[in-house]
């Protein structure tokens, strides 16, 4: 036998022999940290608002993710508490009636100073092939004047870990994060908005993770403002529309 064909015979071995002593080694789905909302449609001039009384209602959600709403708003209102936003944060995911005249009627008669509702826009939980994604929306309003003081929209996405051999080495997949898990991010956008204060650090923030995120945060334009007013039945007037500081 050439010398060759024994180098050969014997590298062969050798592969399979490392082959199966492989190290296996379970691999973690990594998120990157949770900033401000991908789109941030209003947002007030001055926040003088941490003193409010504020209710968040159930948010409207998809026919085909029965509860979900529900379980949004949940999340919305633990991170409001954690991160002591509000003075006041009362839960109304209860009512079932979530029509917005009658959200206004509620709030009045609670003498709440604010109120959060929202959307559902996307809901899908996902496994070891697919990524999790949840979309939502949220509406922040002043009761006594009507005005929409926070419009804004979260998109959280999180991928599976895929399965990795590299011969030596064997990474066994993780599955993507639960739908739970984006709806908690998603809740840490908001409030990281409602305390990004005042305009001119909001818009200063949005700009800097615009550079390191593919979506990239919005402030977007009257016009597109207008067109996001379809999805609620009833529109307010915004108080005071987001602009490019000078």
């Amino acid at each position: 036998m050439r010398v060759s064909t024994k180098i050969t015979v014997c590298a062969m071995v050798m592969v399979f022999c490392v082959a199966g002593c492989a190290y296996t080694y379970q691999r973690n789905v990594l998120l990157k940290p949770a900033g401000l909302p991908e789109h941030i449609y209003e947002a007030p001039l001055h926040d003088d608002y941490t003193s409010s009384n504020v209710a968040v209602f159930r948010f409207r959600e998809p026919p085909y993710a029965q509860g979900v709403g529900r379980v949004a708003c949940e999340s919305l209102y633990e991170e409001l508490l954690r991160n002591s936003v509000f003075a006041s944060v009362s839960l109304e995911s209860d009512v079932s009636d979530i029509r917005l005249e009658n959200l206004m009627d509620i709030a009045r008669s609670k003498h709440y100073d604010l109120i959060i509702t929202g959307d559902l826009l996307y809901y899908f939980e996902g496994g070891l092939h697919q990524a999790s994604r949840v979309d939502e929306r949220i509406r922040v309003i002043r009761v006594g004047t009507n005005k929409t003081l926070w419009y804004a929209k979260a998109v959280d996405i999180g991928p599976p870990a895929p399965y990795t051999d590299y011969i030596v080495a064997l990474g066994r997949g993780a599955p993507a994060p639960s739908t739970r898990t984006l709806l908690k991010r998603n809740a840490e956008k908001f409030c990281k908005m409602f305390l990004n204060q005042p305009l001119e650090e909001l818009y200063e923030t949005a700009q800097k993770d615009e550079e390191i995120s593919e979506e990239g945060q919005q402030l977007v334009t009257d016009k597109e403002h207008d067109m996001g007013d379809q999805f609620f039945e009833v529109t307010f007037e915004p108080e005071e529309s987001v602009v490019k500081p000078q």
